[in-house]
């Protein structure tokens, strides 16, 4: 018989170079000094929501605020797990939920201790949580993980799927005046982060628990290993061959 499929036959296609993690935390790094303590992304900030504010009565800003909706966080956090979760039930494999799982979680505490974390004034200049965008990170992380379950079979899709979804709804958070700059350039650098942190758990869990597949070969008996007859009856391929 083959061999059985494991776990590890599946885990999710996430495969960046070394350097890659390194340089997204700084980039996080960068952007927080300059937010907390002032520098050129604040300048940008400024020029951008001028340009933007007097703009909101467009079929463009229309446009953009449908946009913003597919990086609603419980939307599509939600539909992210259901989805993953229907065809996981439909396989029984569940690695991709234990990823999905991870992702998601890691998403709501990075997200939310951040911007209490860091607090940024809203773009009317009251007290708020703005940075980073919770609707980017969403977005970069949900199309993000949605995107590496496809990419062994569509990886050009999964690529399309996994940069552009984020990058209209950063934009049209900006263009709607919802976000910063800052903001959502937060998003996109902290939503790859958290899906390489959830595909590092999700390894390390499958190589943590006994897959259902190696649990299955060390059970099954082979054609190699004929099972025993406990029953003490004398079997029929035992017996003599007759001549």
């Amino acid at each position: 018989m083959g061999q059985p499929t494991t776990n590890t036959d599946k885990l999710p296609d996430v495969r960046v170079p070394r350097w890659v993690p390194p340089v997204l935390v700084l980039g996080l790094l960068v952007l927080w000094v300059q937010v907390v303590w002032g520098g050129p992304i604040i300048t940008l900030d400024e020029a951008v929501q001028r340009h933007f504010a007097t703009r909101q009565n467009t079929p463009w800003a229309e446009l953009a605020q449908v946009i913003t909706h597919l990086g609603d966080p419980p939307v599509a956090i939600f539909l992210l797990l259901l989805g993953v979760a229907v065809l996981c039930g439909r396989r029984q494999y569940w690695v991709p939920m234990i990823f999905a799982g991870s992702a998601s979680l890691l998403l709501v505490v990075a997200v939310l201790s951040l911007k209490h974390l860091v607090g940024r004034p809203g773009l009317d200049g009251e007290s708020g949580v703005l940075w980073p965008s919770g609707h980017t990170t969403t977005a970069t992380v949900v199309y993000g993980v949605v995107a590496c379950l496809l990419a062994p079979r569509w990886r050009r899709s999964a690529w399309a799927l996994a940069v552009g979804v984020p990058a209209l709804v950063g934009v049209s958070l900006v263009v709607r005046d919802f976000h910063w700059v800052a903001d959502v350039l937060a998003g996109w650098l902290l939503g790859p982060l958290l899906i390489i942190a959830a595909a590092a758990l999700t390894r390390a869990w499958v190589r943590a628990v006994p897959t259902t597949g190696q649990l299955a070969a060390a059970v099954e008996p082979t054609a190699a290993e004929p099972t025993a007859d406990v029953s003490g009856a004398p079997r029929h391929d035992d017996a003599p061959a007759r001549r």
